[in-house]
């Protein structure tokens, strides 16, 4: 349990199974703890601040802090600066004059030291803060046109649903445990306060009621929503050669990966080691440290070892969209952020309701399929297949691949098995 969690329950913000289910949903949808809590409906973005703040020792920025900040001062911030430390001004005050900054994480020295050379200040009149991660990513996209993920918005006029309660009964357990060392990373050296955090929340409290600044008028945050597939530019229905009723479309029960060979009982292979089977590949996928691991090795093991496979995408199931992951094409296209509408029908929909694998060539794919062959780039005369990753019983993520047509696909959904078990485990570890 993280510290956080520990803090909000002895606080009577949250409960036990509050915190598991955010833990829970974020070893899928990834984020911050706290991001978690506050798209569970758990908690609001000022008490997760608060919260923030009495854990690292440093004054909240609350939401009425960024509604006064000086737009002024922080168009005159260093774009790359407020990038690279995730950092957003929010006003001078005092004499001698001293700023106040929020960033997601509590600043290095170094950093501190850097942007207070970039304001022609010393280091101590940087008067540090801290903030929901979701709140200072919406001022970063907002005053330094830092685009935002995807798995930062929602759809628009739609809420993210509660994420589902696993039983852990039906949990995958028969799979292997990651084995070698853990290193933890060495902490960062941080820079001291020079007042202490209650002190230097009300100096920022007091600055702002006192500080004539040319914000913009206090208020709600305007949202930016995801960008779903239909809503992009791509072909038109009118494009299409055959309706949805009509398409040729192959559902597939999910074949299970093959059989592992069990593991040398003489000294065990080094976690680094470059998988030479697509065997050896899912055991490794199966036995993942957390989940940005297991997704590179996901893709990594369709790009070697799918040769069938052009390109392929790892999509999250957030509420009503399915939004990327982890991508790669063969003909080098970069990745790109794609949100998949789950209302609309097509493959992605159908693999996730019915939890099996579906397929069509791509001269009978709905418009909305079109576009999510041509988004991911590659061919766009194979076929559009899309494997299920059952987790715990619930299909949470799928993958996407653009395969040559008619070829062997079972690669792809022995991947998808092994993602599958994956998630599972890390969520039965995150809950524990």
């Amino acid at each position: 349990m993280s510290r956080l969690g520990e803090r909000l329950i002895a606080a009577g913000l949250l409960n036990h199974e509050q915190l598991e289910q955010a833990l829970r949903a974020q070893v899928v949808w990834g984020g911050r703890l706290g991001t978690n809590l506050v798209e569970l409906g758990c908690i609001d973005l000022d008490t997760l601040a608060t919260a923030l703040g009495k854990q690292h020792g440093l004054p909240a920025a609350l939401g009425r802090h960024f509604d006064r900040a000086d737009r002024d001062l922080q168009e005159s911030f260093p774009q790359e600066l407020a990038v690279k430390h995730e950092v957003v001004p929010l006003l001078r005050f005092g004499d001698p004059p001293r700023i106040a900054v929020v960033s997601i994480d509590p600043l290095t020295a170094d950093a501190r030291d850097e942007i207070a050379e970039a304001f022609g200040l010393e280091s101590d009149q940087i008067v540090p803060s801290i903030a929901a991660e979701m709140r200072v990513r919406y001022h970063l996209e907002r005053v330094y046109d830092l685009t935002r993920s995807t798995r930062f918005l929602r759809s628009r006029g739609k809420t993210i649903p509660p994420f589902p309660l696993f039983d852990p009964n039906v949990m995958p357990f028969d799979i292997e445990e990651p084995t070698g060392p853990i290193v933890e990373p060495e902490p960062p050296r941080k820079a001291p306060l020079p007042a202490q955090p209650d002190d230097l929340a009300a100096m920022i409290d007091a600055a702002i009621d006192t500080a004539t600044t040319q914000s913009e008028p206090a208020g709600r945050e305007r949202r930016s929503y995801i960008k779903l597939l239909d809503e992009q530019s791509g072909p038109t229905a009118k494009e299409q050669t055959q309706p949805l009723g009509r398409m040729a479309i192959r559902r597939v029960a999910v074949a299970p990966p093959p059989a592992a060979p069990p593991p040398p009982t003489t000294r065990a292979k080094s976690p680094t080691k470059a998988a030479t089977s697509i065997t050896e590949a899912t055991r490794a996928i199966r036995r993942a440290p957390d989940r940005d691991r297991a997704a590179e090795l996901i893709i990594d093991t369709l790009q070697r070892f799918a040769p069938v496979c052009d390109s392929a995408v790892l999509l999250v199931v957030r509420g009503d969209a399915a939004i990327s992951w982890k991508q790669f094409s063969r003909d080098g296209t970069p990745p790109r952020e794609i949100a998949v509408p789950l209302d609309q029908g097509g493959l992605v929909p159908i693999a996730i309701e019915d939890s099996c694998t579906a397929r069509a060539p791509s001269d009978v794919l709905t418009p909305i399929d079109m576009l999510l062959l041509r988004s991911m780039g590659g061919k766009i005369d194979g076929d559009l297949v899309v494997a299920p990753v059952p987790i715990g019983g619930r299909v949470m993520c799928v993958i996407a691949a653009v395969c040559e047509a008619g070829g062997e696909i079972a690669p792809v959904e022995a991947v998808a098995s092994a993602a599958g078990a994956a998630f599972a485990r890390l969520i039965r570890d995150a809950s524990r």
